[in-house]
């Protein structure tokens, strides 16, 4: 056995880029896949000793009677003797939660995973290797849900309803791998099962949908829940504890991707991957990076539009086809495009006239490096021509539309027609195989797909400040989407905003990396600031919990702005990391 004699933390690095995020994805995908796959069990004790060393002093050690807030004193005891079991090793001595805190969350999980991963070296070819894994994290998920409830443990975080479990998440995750391709009378399945029941187990609105779907559907959903949930959320990595098998060091994304597909049974983590990769930036097949005098390829739907079109096909009945426009309010083909930070996409839309309905069938995606407002109108007109001309349109045959206007209108309205919003269809970026797109909500970003599964008398305000978030929620009057953050504040826009209901969209069409939009991203959070204030101060009864949806890197860049404005509110206000929908709540 090795043990993990180094552990340090490394608040600083890109969790989502080292060499330790890589390790731990292919482990759990190992474990998946070899769950799947095993139908023998030992009937040998494979419970780790210092397991029941652990399970022992939760047994053992008394309740306090010292006051607290939510958790018992006692668990600080707990903890102190559980790290004399491996002094040596940060893993173990951190996976009962935090004495300092007291609570326990997905995070100290984590970290008994990779106690299990630098444990000995896996090569998983043989079952008795799966079975281990799983009787010892069966154990101490067991071990754990005893703690939690002697001691009353709080949450490390909580997501409130829109999450299955705020303790612990890979019982979920093993216990659906369960389900699939497993015989039912295997020893393996009867052995382990347990896991799965105890995971589920927990009273949850979004867990009683998840159980109807397919068992496939459900161990997919399950790996990608963990992934975004866990792995690539910063407020659990910034606490990550590195080593020599689960270094810092940061490794290429290409790097990956070849890992990846060189690892027989791999194949089922490969398309999940690559769709959270394309929920951030378009696949290489589908990107042309040219300058201005250089020639255009024709470029045809790639993997991710692939991907995107199935499920737009598959999703939408006959009625909300004819109830969505196309990519612009007309029964032929159409060339948009999309103007938005510091990025330019053209894009051809066919419409099938039998469905009604618009399909991409090519892109041009072009960084603009240095740009100059002045030379906008050529920049585009060039490459427009240069687009058109290889994929052999004829203007006359198609409607030209801009997407997003973006301090662009000095563009000739003869060449190219500027749309209200809510006219204009593009494909949403999304993170998951299968979604749910409300018909009222037409946008070209994730945000739409989170906003659809949510329930509007859940929250009471939400501020929309990503990239394009467009909306024609307009049939139960719940949500407007404005254009304050493109004018002044004054009253006129703020009553017009009060009036429709309670989703505000702020510009926040940002490349934060260009220091010319600084002074301008600087105004943006201030008027950001006097929104927020005077529409929570409006529309917040003191006497309810106050229920905030926060999106977009603007936020990450002001968190000053959001100190102030609890400050003001006289409230807490927690701020996630997450890059799609922040969900914020206000005690």
């Amino acid at each position: 056995m090795t043990d993990c004699k180094i552990g340090y933390k490394n608040s600083k690095a890109q969790f989502t880029r080292t060499k330790a995020y890589t390790a731990i994805q292919k482990f759990i995908a190992e474990i998946d896949q070899g769950i799947k796959s095993t139908t023998d069990a030992s009937d040998a004790d494979q419970i780790l000793p210092e397991l029941k060393a652990a399970a022992d002093i939760i047994e053992k050690t008394e309740l306090s009677d010292e006051p607290t807030r939510f958790a018992n004193r006692a668990m600080v005891d707990v903890i102190r003797k559980m790290e004399q079991i491996k002094p040596d090793n940060l893993y173990f001595m951190e996976s009962f939660g935090n004495r300092v805190r007291m609570d326990y969350g997905t995070g100290h999980e984590l970290n008994f995973l990779c106690y299990l991963f630098v444990l000995r070296d896996y090569d998983f070819t043989r079952n008795e290797d799966v079975d281990f894994v799983v009787e010892n994290m069966k154990f101490y998920m067991e071990s754990v849900r005893k703690f939690i409830t002697k001691f009353n443990l709080e949450p490390a975080g909580s997501r409130g309803c829109w999450s299955i479990d705020d303790f612990s998440l890979l019982g979920c995750v093993f216990g659906s791998s369960l389900l699939v391709k497993q015989d039912e009378m295997s020893p393996f399945y009867r052995k382990h099962i347990d896991m799965w029941q105890m995971a589920v187990s927990n009273p949850n609105p979004l867990l009683r949908r998840i159980l109807i779907q397919e068992p496939i559907k459900i161990n997919k959903g399950m790996l990608r829940m963990y992934y975004e949930s866990v792995l690539e959320r910063f407020v659990v990595t910034q606490h990550f504890i590195y080593s020599s098998k689960l270094s810092d060091e940061l490794i290429d994304y290409l790097f990956i991707m070849f890992c990846l597909v060189s690892n027989p049974g791999m194949m089922g983590l490969i398309t999940l991957i690559v769709q959270v990769w394309a929920s951030s930036t378009i696949m290489k097949g589908d990107k042309l990076d040219m300058d201005l005098d250089d020639n255009v390829e024709k470029v045809k739907g790639g993997v991710f539009h692939k991907f995107i079109e199935k499920h737009i096909e598959k999703e939408y009945d006959e009625t909300h086809r004819r109830e969505i426009p196309g990519p612009v309010a007309t029964k032929r083909d159409a060339v948009a495009i999309d103007l938005g930070g510091s990025t330019l996409r053209i894009s051809l839309f066919e419409y099938n006239k039998k469905e009604e309905i618009h399909h991409q069938k090519g892109l041009l995606e072009h960084k603009i490096e240095n740009k100059v407002e002045e030379r906008v109108e050529k920049y585009i007109q060039r490459h427009l021509d240069l687009f058109m001309a290889t994929n052999s349109i004829k203007e006359s045959e198609v409607d030209i539309f801009l997407t997003f206007s973006y301090d662009f209108t000095m563009i000739s309205p003869n060449r190219i027609r500027l749309l209200d919003f809510s006219k204009i269809w593009q494909f949403p970026r999304v993170n998951e195989a299968e979604f749910e797109f409300t018909p009222y909500c037409i946008v070209n970003d994730s945000v739409a797909v989170v906003l659809s599964k949510y329930d509007p008398e859940m929250f009471n305000i939400a501020f929309v400040c990503g990239t394009g978030f467009n909306c024609c929620y307009a049939e139960d009057g719940m949500v407007v989407d404005t254009e304050m953050g493109m004018c002044e504040f004054g009253n006129t826009t703020l009553d017009s905003l009060l009036a429709g209901g309670n989703l505000v969209k702020v510009d926040g069409s940002f490349d934060l990396t260009d220091p010319l939009t600084k002074e301008r991203l600087e105004k943006k959070l201030l008027l950001l600031k006097e929104t927020i204030l005077v529409v929570v101060r409006k529309k917040w009864n003191r006497s309810k919990k106050l229920n905030l949806i926060l999106n977009g890197s603007v936020f990450k860049s002001g968190q000053k702005i959001i100190d102030e404005i609890a400050d003001e509110l006289e409230c807490v206000i927690t701020l996630s990391q997450n890059a799609t929908l922040e969900f914020v709540m206000n005690m």
